[in-house]
Formats: C-alpha cells, sequence, structure tokens
C-alpha cells in the first residue's frame, strides 16, 4: 500500500522515494489504542476536519519522519510532530464550546430582570451580549446591533484553551 504524509500540506509519498530525502513514515496513533495521543496529532496534523478526524484513522495512516524535532519520529521530549519547513510546535485551537439553551434563556431572563425595564428586541440583543463577553472585547460590542446577531454571538463562545 502506498503511504503518504496526513500532515498539512505535506506531498511525502512513498512512490516517490527522491522527494523523501531519507524520511520514513510513522504509523499515526490509532484511536482504540491511544485516544488523547491520535487527538492530539490530529491537531496538530492542521487539516479540516472532514479530511482527518478520528473516523479517518486507520492502520494506512501515517505521518513523514520530516515532522518530528529528531528527524527519527517521536521521542520523550517531542511526541507530537511540527511544522516542517518552520520547525514551529502548533498550539491546540481554539475550542468551540455551544452554550444550551437552558443557560442562555436564563442568562437572559436573570439580565433583563435585574438591569432593564424595556422589553424591545434590541435591547434583549445588547443585554444577551453583555452576559456572554468575557475580558474586554469590543468586537462583541459594536458587531451587536440586531437581535439574530447578538443571538449568533450568544450561541458560540470561544475559549482558549
Amino acid at each position: 500500500m502506498v503511504k503518504h504524509c496526513s500532515y498539512g500540506t505535506c506531498k511525502s509519498d512513498s512512490r516517490y522515494p527522491e522527494k523523501l530525502m531519507g524520511a520514513k513514515f510513522i504509523p499515526f496513533p490509532k484511536p482504540k489504542s491511544d485516544l488523547e495521543k491520535c487527538l492530539r496529532w490530529i491537531s496538530c496534523c492542521r487539516r479540516p476536519h472532514a479530511q482527518l478526524n478520528v473516523d479517518k484513522i486507520t492502520k494506512h495512516t501515517y505521518v513523514c519522519s520530516k515532522h518530528f524535532i529528531s528527524l527519527d519520529g517521536p521521542s520523550d521530549e517531542y511526541p507530537d510532530p511540527c511544522d516542517a519547513q518552520t520547525g514551529e510546535l502548533h498550539r491546540a485551537r481554539r475550542k468551540i464550546i455551544y452554550l444550551s439553551q437552558q443557560s442562555k434563556s436564563d442568562d437572559l431572563n436573570s439580565k433583563t430582570s435585574s438591569t432593564s425595564t424595556d422589553d424591545s428586541p434590541d435591547s434583549h440583543a445588547m443585554e444577551c451580549c453583555l452576559t456572554t463577553q468575557t475580558t474586554s472585547n469590543p468586537v462583541i460590542d459594536s458587531s451587536c446591533q440586531t437581535e439574530e446577531e447578538c443571538m449568533y454571538i450568544c450561541q458560540y463562545q470561544i475559549l482558549l484553551l
């Protein structure tokens, strides 16, 4: 079976050994044996979810040794792949946490009952933005002009790992 690298836009392929420049192929960690490591490698590979996810990992999924600091594969010090051109280790991506419908309505109701007497949709939208605002993010304040925009912001809260 042909081996090709699953990392980002890497084009290492076992059919073209002259382009490999001595690189080896390291099998991807399998979800059944080490799910945590598998998820870390998927995150490091920087591919869209549709192209690389837990369901797509098979015994034929590999990462080439160009993506490891030691160039021999994972080591105790650097167990995860990195960018081959820059040698940069990528941090994990942002997580999107979906707020439940119940907590959104509870937050909105408690905020409106305690601070506002105006029942217009725009006032609810602005208060919803205030309840979901983290630290100081001016984008949330300025972009929340309509109830529809505010509900979009309220549905998704982005947290850094």
